[in-house]
Order: C-alpha cells, then structure tokens, then sequence
C-alpha cells in the first residue's frame, strides 16, 4: 500500500509540478512591455476624431448598402369571413396531406403509404 501511495504522488508531482511553471518566462524570453493608460485629454481627441469622420460618411452617404427596402405594399383589409374562409381551406388542406401521408417517414426510412 505504501508504494502504491509513494508512485501515486511521484505521478501527481510529475503532472501538476509541471503546470506550476508552465506560465513562468524565462531570461532569454522577450515580453510586450506593458502599455501606459490613455490620459483623459487622449481619449477626448479620439471621440472628437472619431465624430468628425462620422459626420463626413454621412454627408457623403458612405457604408450604406446600395439595396433600399421595398415597401410592403399598401394593407388590404380582409373581412371576417375571408379569414375563416381562408382558415378552412387550410385546414383542409393540411387534413387531406395527413390523410394521405405526405411527407411523412416512418422508422425504417421509407414513405408511410
């Protein structure tokens, strides 16, 4: 039992030892040297820049698609009774289709007939 224990830590210094340097760098390796915060007076000028040339591409009606929307048409106004009308022919239709078994698969693949 003792030597299971024994190989059994020997493994997990092996596997997780290894994971504790994995993320160390060493001498002969280049890091980015870390960047300086913007100042507020920075960060203004590019929102004012930033501005500016949005306001230029949409004088020139830049970054828009050429393609404009259709309209969809002038609403017709349908009565009740064309609703229901226009409910039970689908209706029906949907009836007969299941009737009929179209489109329906089985579990073996082939159509239900």
């Amino acid at each position: 039992m003792k030597k299971f224990i024994l190989t059994l830590t020997a493994a997990a210094f092996a596997l997780f030892g290894s994971l504790a340097y994995a993320q160390t760098h060493g001498t002969s390796e280049d890091m980015a040297a870390p960047s300086k915060k913007a100042t507020k007076e920075e960060k203004e000028s590019a929102k004012a820049t930033r501005r500016a040339t949005s306001k230029e591409m949409s004088k020139k009606d830049e970054g828009r698609a050429d393609d404009k929307p259709e309209a969809a048409g002038p609403k017709v106004k349908v009565s009740k009774d064309e609703k229901a009308k226009a409910k039970a022919k689908r209706k029906e239709t949907g009836t007969q289709a299941t009737k009929e078994g179209s489109g329906r698969l089985d579990d073996e693949g082939g159509q239900k007939k």
